[in-house]
């Protein structure tokens, strides 16, 4: 059988050779926007702010991209290795279904970087951040839960290559040319799920993903030849990384042409914890002092039982992948958003206390990965039980427009005032009809901070 690279890249010049539906555009929309605020929000973290001076210091050239959240321009892919790192700084970006991957970080970094390199039309660059997602859920589709239980994180393993897609079909590759880009981005296939803990590690596993996606793409412009088997040879993706992959999971995933399911994320952390927390904030208004709560057990589904137990975390990022941590400020606070993650909300007595009482148990019975059931004991013995299958923010219990636009205004008003936030929602809106995305870059600069 022929590789799947063709079929990848197949599906590229199909996806650029048809117009968006309307429904499919909208969706890409919302992407686009929630993936702003992210990476607008998200660059003023320290670990986006680390990476934005590496590529200052050694991307600047030739200055074809915009890096968001900063008055510069760097080299398209230092621009996306940067915008990339700041979209997950938060963790607050977008995932897919099964919570195995975040796919705008680096698919929208990569695109938005080319699209300026390339001064592409509006529609083109969501074309591209369409194919992109594509790409990605389609590997996923074939290699997980495979991938993940051997120890890779999706997010950086898939995302090089929808990257790759997004950044090939702005570029203009025909289909040999994407089929080596493919292989080429295998160079760079990585991303080991040694995540959890102190440092900054999760947040940087998209950058290299959207660098090196511009990167592969550009090789095979220039000529470079890829192996066509990077995905399904003897010693290609699926097997190395996967063991059990299915590719015929990642062809039939191609045949979608309607929406890709993409979730968005209202608390800052780990989409599995996201369910926890939906139950926490709802036995909350039951419970007249969190002093009286004497025991907390969730049920949790195997696929993600043994994960996001840190009943101590030492730093924002730990605490963002902390099921104890989360159930804890939600109660305590009545929020998950990035302050409830700072190390004052960490160092909080009453969130450290409710955060060791957290006991597991595992149900297979339960019907999804992140489905759980919270069940608090009062001191007086009261037992509060709620269960969630469907977090908020996931095909089932979507967020509204009002909600998307509130998270938007929330993440840029460091940078942004209500009246610029608005003028940029209102400019994503009419990207699908604009010539190029100059109009949307220029009003992104109001958010830009001056670098020395």
């Amino acid at each position: 059988m022929e590789p799947i690279s063709h079929d990848f890249a197949r599906h590229v010049l199909k996806r650029g050779a048809n117009p968006l539906t309307p429904d499919a555009r909208a969706e890409m929309l919302v992407v686009v926007r929630d993936y702003l605020g992210v990476t607008l929000g998200g660059s003023q973290i320290e670990s986006a702010r680390i990476a934005a001076r590496y590529q200052q210091r050694y991307g600047a050239a030739p200055a074809e991209a915009s890096l968001l959240g900063h008055d510069t321009r760097l080299a398209a892919p230092a621009a996306a290795f940067a915008n990339a790192v700041a979209a997950h700084s938060l963790d607050m970006d977008d995932t897919d279904r099964r919570s195995m991957l975040h796919m705008s970080a680096p698919v929208v970094s990569a695109a938005l970087s080319v699209s300026e390199a390339e001064g592409s039309s509006g529609g083109a660059f969501l074309c591209a951040v369409r194919v992109g997602c594509d790409i990605m859920l389609a590997i996923s589709e074939a290699a997980n839960p495979g991938m993940r239980d051997r120890g890779f994180h999706s997010t950086a393993v898939c995302g090089v290559f929808g990257a790759t897609a997004a950044a090939g079909l702005l570029l203009g590759l025909s289909e040999e040319k994407l089929v080596s880009a493919f292989g080429a981005a295998g160079a760079h296939a990585a991303g080991l799920f040694e995540i959890y803990g102190p440092t900054m590690q999760k947040s940087l596993h998209p950058g290299p993903a959207a660098q090196n996606g511009i990167v592969a793409a550009r090789l095979a412009q220039f000529g470079f030849e890829g192996a066509p088997s990077i995905f399904d040879g003897k010693s290609g993706l699926f097997a190395a990384f996967a063991g059990n992959a299915e590719p015929d999971k990642a062809r039939a995933s191609l045949g979608n042409d309607g929406a890709l399911g993409i979730e968005y994320k209202p608390y800052s952390c780990f989409r599995p914890i996201h369910s926890a927390i939906d139950c926490a904030l709802d036995l909350r208004q039951q419970i007249a002092d969190t002093q009286s709560i004497a025991a907390i057990r969730i049920v949790r589904h195997p696929l993600w039982a043994a994960y996001h137990l840190i009943p101590a975390p030492q730093s924002e990022q730990e605490a963002k992948g902390s099921l104890n941590h989360g159930i804890a400020v939600a109660l305590v606070f009545g929020a998950a958003l990035p302050e409830q993650y700072s190390a004052a909300a960490i160092a909080n007595p009453d969130v450290r206390r409710i955060s060791s009482l957290l006991a597991v148990t595992v149900d297979p019975s339960l019907p999804r990965g992140d489905s759980c059931r919270l069940e608090i004991t009062l001191a007086d013995g009261q037992t509060l039980v709620r269960a969630a299958d469907f977090p908020r923010g996931s095909v089932e219990r979507p967020l509204s427009e009002a909600e998307h636009e509130a998270k938007f205004r929330y993440l840029t008003r460091p940078l942004l005032k209500p009246e610029a936030a608005t003028e940029i929602m209102a400019e994503i809106a009419r990207l699908h009809s604009s010539s190029s995305i100059e109009m949307l870059m220029t009003s992104l600069k109001t958010a830009a901070t001056v670098d020395p």
